[in-house]
């Protein structure tokens, strides 16, 4: 399995991520906050499925630019799957003829659908694109899922945005071949209370959130708030946590 965590803008400073996608052997996205921004549009058209966390902007901010670039050029329509509260707001603040065509009711004139939302259960798997991906509940201001993301030799998961949370780490101890968790870490200690009542996490709370782990399951540090990065950085290497590292966008992990 690889993941690629996609670069906020083409020629954009790469350690530096304004939003927030992650794609999963080329095939497989989760969050769209850059996702039309990825390679060339024959790149993005090999994605065919989208998992949403959740409905704020820095993650679905391009997945109408990625709808339009890919329409023409894919075999199957698109399918984009999230939370129904996700998908709802999907309907009703971008793909309502006012922000951005209604691709959700559009068809072809051969009636082919622009894309199709699939709303999904918690903790129920679904199987698409080869893999096995798990929605579980996390704890942030609207309804959220983070994932996790099993194929035959490696799992791994995408934790959302989420302040602590419990339910995920319980569901992770029984996954098997579980390699990394990409984590989110928005603010530096010193906005602790920013980060509770908007439910993030900083570096102490991510080093309480590692302690929950299975032994020897690296953590990709994500969702850094870019202008806060210095500090945070600094307080997330003095944690001394092992098996951390800090995403960047571009980047290719291999699992």
């Amino acid at each position: 399995m690889n993941v690629r965590i996609v670069a906020s803008a083409p020629d954009g400073p790469e350690e530096k991520q304004y939003l927030t996608t992650f794609v999963v052997n080329d095939v497989l996205a989760v969050d769209a906050g850059c996702l039309g921004l990825l390679g060339e549009p024959q790149d993005q058209a090999r994605i065919s499925d989208v998992f949403l966390t959740h409905s704020h902007v820095d993650h679905v901010a391009t997945l109408p630019v990625f709808v339009e670039n890919t329409y023409a050029d894919r075999e199957a329509v698109v399918t984009v799957h999230g939370h129904p509260a996700s998908l709802d707001s999907l309907r009703t603040d971008i793909f309502n003829d006012r922000v951005w065509p209604d691709f959700v009711s559009m068809r072809s004139p051969d009636e082919i659908p622009f894309m199709v939302l699939s709303p999904l259960e918690v903790e129920a798997t679904v199987c698409r694109a080869g893999l096995r991906i798990t929605p579980v509940s996390v704890d942030h201001v609207v309804p959220t899922f983070a994932y996790i993301v099993e194929g035959d030799d490696a799992a791994v998961i995408f934790g959302g945005d989420s302040g602590p949370t419990a339910r995920l780490w319980e569901l992770a101890a029984n996954v098997a071949n579980l390699r990394a968790v990409f984590l989110e870490c928005s603010f530096p200690d010193s906005m602790s209370e920013l980060a509770r009542i908007s439910a993030h996490l900083t570096p102490r709370l991510l080093a309480a959130e590692t302690a929950k782990l299975p032994a020897g399951v690296d953590v990709i540090a994500v969702h850094i708030k870019p202008r806060y990065r210095v500090q945070t950085l600094a307080e997330l290497a003095a944690l001394k946590l092992p098996n951390l590292s800090i995403g960047a966008g571009g980047r290719l992990y291999e699992f």
